[in-house]
């Protein structure tokens, strides 16, 4: 896909060794290591950065962060993955690291539109609902629903989903802190 080299900054403890075998150039470092890695990648001129795989839990507890994440973290209004995640980002921008969508260069495992697997439907399966008398809706028993599943979001149809008492089921999703999002 035209990449001539591919280094890696890996994780101790996180990232499987065999990954050696795939890069051009590895570099073990610990997670917190921000400074290192910012380092690291501005070292080998690096210009384009993908985030790939996860960070076990467990490992989220049992930090050593330098210097310069303890100052990125400090920053942070609100302190979670994507907040988190950004910040990084943003500091790679700094050092003229672009961190690309973590789906680049995977876009031929990206869900298409349409029949994926399965029978072909039929045409009455294929439709969409019928607005003359299939409406979506949610109300106070969805919110309560989802709130007790720990769901931090509803994605809705906007235009197309009817709130049911709207007023209460806004007040509950607020005091639930969960997200209701029409699109």
């Amino acid at each position: 896909m035209g990449v001539k080299k591919i280094v890696a900054a890996a994780f101790t403890d996180e990232t499987d060794s065999t990954l050696v075998q795939h890069v051009d150039l590895i570099e073990w470092i610990r997670v917190g290591q921000l400074n290192r890695l910012l380092k690291f990648f501005r070292e080998q001129k690096i210009p384009h950065a993908i985030m790939a795989g996860q960070i076990a839990p467990k490992n989220l507890f049992d930090l050593h962060l330098d210097w310069k994440a303890l100052l990125v973290l400090a920053k942070l209004k609100q302190r979670n993955a994507e907040s988190i995640f950004a910040a990084i980002g943003d500091e790679l921008a700094k050092v003229g690291v672009d961190l690309l969508p973590a789906t680049t260069f995977l876009e031929e495992f990206l869900a298409p539109p349409g029949l994926i697997a399965g029978p072909k439907l039929t045409r009455r399966e294929e439709a969409y609902q019928d607005m003359r008398f299939d409406v979506p809706v949610i109300g106070v028993e969805t919110i309560r629903i989802a709130a007790d599943a720990k769901l931090r979001a509803i994605a809705i149809e906007a235009g197309k989903t009817l709130l049911l008492e709207k007023d209460t089921i806004i007040d509950l999703a607020n005091c639930s802190k969960l997200s209701i999002v029409a699109r």
